[in-house]
């Protein structure tokens, strides 16, 4: 029996985690998870202050995604931000084939998307706390880096592309 798919869309915020993670959803049989919405109320008062999580902060949300996830009988593509390696491998320890797609898109074009966002609780002045706080993936992580700085439709295509070989080559062993 093979295992379910967890699909996690990463990057900073603003790069369009959301966007490809629903398009994914919608065009193949993935039950779309935002991770944003797992945030306890404690967590978004702090982002809307203007103040970065902390590590302590961020670990409690990651284990609740995680269960979220452990919980669901489905596919799964997930909106998440992926900063830290250690959050990934705690996704990637889950009982599911962990695949990352790392939205690549300049600061300086995020923070012209951030600037025209209303209604978000991460303030565009947090940006430069998301890139400082972003790291490299590691030896052993599998992350494809996919830009995501081409007009929505393309971008959503190239992701779509990719998730659909990367399964079937899967299915092929």
């Amino acid at each position: 029996m093979t295992r379910k798919q967890l699909i996690i869309i990463m990057g900073v915020s603003g790069c369009g985690k959301s966007t490809i993670a629903k398009h994914i959803s919608e065009q193949m049989p993935f039950e779309y998870m935002e991770a944003d919405d797992y945030h306890s109320l404690k967590n978004k008062h702090h982002m809307q202050s203007g103040k970065p999580l902390t590590d302590d902060m961020r670990w409690p949300w990651i284990k609740t995604i995680c269960k979220a996830i452990e919980e669901s009988d489905q596919n799964i593509v997930l909106a998440n931000s992926g900063l830290k390696s250690a959050h990934r491998a705690c996704f990637s320890k889950l009982e599911r084939q962990v695949n990352f797609i790392n939205l690549k898109v300049p600061q300086d074009i995020i923070q012209a998307r951030l600037n025209l966002r209303t209604g978000h609780f991460m303030p565009a002045s947090l940006l430069d706390s998301q890139f400082n706080e972003m790291e490299a993936p590691l030896a052993d992580e599998s992350i494809y880096n996919l830009d995501g700085t081409g007009a929505v439709a393309e971008v959503k295509t190239a992701a779509l592309s990719y998730i659909q070989t990367l399964i079937h080559n899967q299915q092929s062993l």
